[in-house]
């Protein structure tokens, strides 16, 4: 049952036992006053038939003293209540919701009126409006309960849709704070879990897309038994793996900032490389200390001489680090299309050349989350790739 239906059949059964408990107590209450001025009548009868007897002039005053006022123009009918007397009666009637008490002797007659009756009657409309007043607000929270459901029936919808991947549904903005906060919390999510499939199927692409070429490579190697190159194509494509999942991950890594030399990280950076030839790489650092991760910052400055060494014209590249900045600098000729083509994955500079893979891709990502800046240019015949490890801001 949804919550609209819950809230409508408790609204029903709140005024179907509020009109219930209303109308007995009305009852009750009108029995009261009923009794309260019966009882005044038959107490006050007993002076007045005396004195209607004796024909005194104190009527009017002991009338008064029980708040009964002597009526004489008035038609009364429906007696509920009489008390015969000698040549005379006491009665009780009933005409309008009003009672009146009338004493008949001979041929006198006297009529009086409970003037409390008026207050009584005042009590019970007072009882009355306030059970309406009562009916008339649990109507406007009935009311104000499905304004309130009606945003929240809109996010269940959205939430339907959300859940059979439409990941492009958006949540309006709501007036209540509470659900203005569930909804921007939900956009929020929306938006990750888009980026987060979007990236997922981005990996799988980039695995079929780059893993094919090298695996048929392997499958001719292994068919004409050619195991070095077997090797070097298995080599190859652990490390295209290596490095698609450390794209991945830095989508959603948390740095662990430590204090380090430029020294450090450039030695740390070499300790992830297979290098054959010491003498091809040459390495002049003024020391400085930098904080940021280290582990990826040797990532980062890894792919950075895997691809000078990689596409170097000559031996050897070069490794400077000096104010706050290192350089990797290799022999070869200047890159064709603007540096920010090259950033993205797997980028080919044309149909017939080897791809650029994933190294500086993903050099930038770690630059970009330290807040760090990664730059390009060619001067003398050399291709220059900074790294400037302070902040852009």
């Amino acid at each position: 049952m949804s919550i609209k239906r819950k809230i409508t059949l408790l609204f029903i059964v709140i005024v179907f036992i509020n009109a219930i408990l209303s109308f007995v107590i009305e009852n009750i209450n009108s029995e009261k006053n009923r009794n309260l001025t019966v009882n005044n009548y038959l107490n006050a009868s007993k002076k007045l038939t005396k004195l209607i007897m004796e024909k005194s002039k104190k009527i009017k005053s002991v009338a008064k003293s029980y708040n009964l006022k002597i009526i004489s123009d008035i038609k009364i009918k429906n007696k509920i209540k009489s008390l015969p007397i000698t040549f005379g009666e006491i009665a009780i009637y009933k005409n309008d919701n009003y009672l009146y008490l009338k004493i008949d002797y001979f041929e006198d007659s006297y009529i009086f009126f409970d003037n409390n009756q008026k207050e009584y009657l005042k009590e019970q409309k007072f009882i009355i409006f306030l059970i309406v007043f009562e009916i008339f607000i649990l109507i406007i929270i009935y009311f104000s309960l499905l304004k309130i459901l009606n945003p929240i029936n809109r996010l269940s919808l959205l939430l339907e849709r959300f859940a059979k991947g439409d990941f492009k549904v958006k949540m309006p903005e709501f007036k209540d704070l509470e659900i203005k906060r569930v909804s921007k919390s939900f956009n929020k999510m929306a938006i990750e879990l888009e980026n987060s499939f979007k990236e997922r199927e981005n990996l799988l692409k980039y695995i079929g897309h780059e893993l094919n070429t090298p695996l048929s490579k392997a499958k001719f190697a292994l068919e004409n038994g050619d195991y070095t190159l077997l090797n070097d194509m298995l080599s190859d494509m652990k490390h295209l793996i290596e490095e698609i999942l450390n794209l991945h991950m830095l989508e959603k890594k948390r740095f662990k900032i430590t204090s380090f030399s430029a020294e450090t990280l450039i030695l740390e950076s070499l300790n992830k490389l297979y290098i054959k030839n010491e003498d091809s790489i040459d390495i002049e650092i003024e020391n400085f200390e930098i904080k940021a991760d280290l582990e990826y910052m040797a990532v980062a400055l890894k792919n950075l001489i895997d691809n000078a060494l990689k596409y170097s014209d000559k031996l050897p590249i070069k490794i400077y680090a000096k104010d706050n900045k290192i350089s990797v600098i290799n022999y070869a000729k200047a890159l064709k299309k603007d540096f920010s083509y090259y950033l993205e994955a797997f980028i080919k500079e044309d149909s017939s050349s080897e791809g650029f893979g994933l190294g500086l891709s993903i050099v930038k990502k770690i630059m970009d989350k330290h807040n760090f800046k990664l730059t390009y240019t060619h001067k003398s015949g050399k291709n220059i790739f900074t790294l400037h490890l302070f902040s852009k801001e």
